[in-house]
């Protein structure tokens, strides 16, 4: 990710996108991701409170 903020100014949209992309692929492999997923399919209230520190 540090490299693509780097990158996101100079690359044009290209850098802004790879940036953009990269971000969203790690929220989307996190515990907490996974949390609000499970919560909509078993229809239940999201508990997000175990990821808050």
């Amino acid at each position: 990710m540090l490299k693509y903020s780097f990158n996101a100014d100079s690359a044009s949209i290209t850098g802004i996108s790879q940036l953009a992309m990269g971000s969203l692929a790690m929220f989307y492999n996190s515990e907490e991701s996974e949390e609000g997923k499970n919560a909509f399919l078993e229809k239940r209230p999201v508990d997000f409170q175990k990821f808050r520190s």
